[in-house]
């Protein structure tokens, strides 16, 4: 199985999972390409009340570096330049055609060799009318690997107060 924009709705039978446990307040949280299929899930299923996205451009592009081009070839299940950059062209989303009613958490770090500082900022637009946040680790490596413990910490934090439903 290859990914691509039919098979993004299946990211959703999470989320049928969860509410068969009894959850009723759910985020999602994607590091890397996996924050586009977050925001991507949240843009499409209601039932996600707060997204992090953390290190995912919101149109994507062919990487320049080899290593994780290759990555993504091998998850779309292509070997063409040309392939890969129309299967992430679908991907892709915009004001016009996506709106995510969620809080919105983007995690950035100044040093991504992959996403610029300031590219997920772009997320924002999708979301008008709940709150959003940053956090940004000026000196901080793609998903900000370099301080992965404190990442990991500040979004748990931030999950257990958006999902909190006395906070609500």
């Amino acid at each position: 199985m290859h990914l691509d924009d039919r098979t993004l709705p299946l990211f959703g039978a999470f989320l049928d999972h969860a509410e068969s446990l009894g959850v009723r307040r759910c985020g999602v949280w994607g590091n890397s390409f996996g924050g586009l299929f977050a925001a991507q899930l949240a843009a499409t299923d209601r039932r996600v009340q707060a997204v992090c996205i953390n290190g995912a451009p919101m149109t994507p592009a062919v990487p320049s570096f080899r290593t994780a081009r290759e990555q993504m070839e091998a998850l779309f299940g292509v070997d063409e330049e040309a392939s890969l950059r129309h299967r992430l062209q679908s991907l892709g989303m915009s004001p016009r055609r996506h709106r995510i009613d969620a809080n919105l958490l983007v995690i950035q770090g100044g040093c991504d060799a992959l996403v610029p500082l300031g590219e997920q900022a772009s997320f924002f637009t999708l979301v008008p009318t709940r709150p959003k946040a940053v956090l940004t680790w000026p000196n901080g490596e793609h998903t900000i690997y370099n301080y992965a413990q404190e990442r990991n910490a500040r979004a748990a934090d931030w999950f257990a107060e958006q999902l909190n439903p006395q906070a609500a």
